[in-house]
């Protein structure tokens, strides 16, 4: 039997620089983006997934405090997620290929804190999915601010007379 091993460390090689641009793409990027890889129960259902890949952009965002979030499961970190539709349930369905994984914009308080996200996942393989999200809270508050701002200018403009009137009521309900 005759091997090309030419052709093989020819392949090898390839797939090495391209994991290296990927590497290098991604360690630079400010898009947290993950690779997640399937844990199987024993009946094969998708139980959880872990953190194959993650980027430094979204370690900082996903930051477990206790160490890298790589090669870490995702509902040991953040077991709230197994029950929002638009997290573990919508990236099982993605992994499946019975979901597109078009971007969402999702809210997320489990934390503490009030926070949106907007999140986009693809199926790599029949085990993995890529993650990419983006914490849009400021972009939020920002829209939230400009919707008062402009009831309160209409309701202002309606009345011209009662305009003090309108502007405390208001402004005493949004403060």
């Amino acid at each position: 039997v005759c091997t090309d091993v030419d052709a093989r460390r020819r392949a090898e090689a390839a797939l090495r620089e391209g994991e290296a641009r990927f590497r290098a793409s991604q360690d630079l990027s400010q898009t947290p983006f993950c690779l997640l890889r399937a844990v199987r129960a024993e009946d094969g259902a998708v139980a959880d997934f872990a953190f194959e890949y993650v980027n430094p952009a979204a370690e900082r965002v996903l930051g477990a405090g206790d160490g890298p979030v790589q090669g870490r499961r995702m509902l040991a970190l953040f077991p709230w997620q197994a029950e929002h539709p638009l997290l573990f349930p919508r990236y099982v369905a993605v992994l499946r290929g019975e979901a597109d994984g078009a971007e969402v914009e999702l809210p997320n308080g489990a934390d503490g804190r009030a926070a949106w996200f907007r999140n986009a996942v693809t199926r790599l393989d029949a085990e993995r999915i890529a993650v990419a999200f983006q914490d849009i809270t400021a972009a939020k508050e920002a829209e939230r601010r400009q919707t008062f701002l402009l009831a309160l200018a209409d309701r202002l403009r309606a009345a011209p007379r009662e305009a003090t009137a309108a502007a405390a009521e208001a402004l005493a309900r949004h403060l």
